[in-house]
């Protein structure tokens, strides 16, 4: 870094009101840990995909209906959750 050196006849600052004042006051954030935080899923099967969970043989019809089951129903779900609001799941 480069000295700066200041004439010495310069006269000193005139302090500011407030100057010893930060200009936002102090604000303490604490994240939460493990939290995630995702737009909405509206085709989701939490137990087959998440949990890996299953019906041995019958699972694609099982899947198959949910989808269309959730197909119909999505009007509904994007009016209960927009597409802009937020979901957090603390793990």
């Amino acid at each position: 870094m480069k000295k700066v050196d200041f004439p010495a006849d310069a006269p000193p600052l005139r302090e500011m009101p407030g100057a010893d004042l930060p200009p936002f006051p102090e604000q303490a954030i604490s994240p939460i840990a493990n939290q995630v935080c995702y737009r909405p899923l509206y085709f989701e099967d939490k137990h087959t995909e998440r949990f890996g969970r299953y019906v041995p043989c019958v699972q694609p019809l099982v899947s198959a209906g949910r989808f269309f089951g959730d197909a119909l129903l999505l009007p509904c779900r994007l009016w209960k959750a927009p597409l802009w609001t937020f979901e957090c799941d603390n793990r």
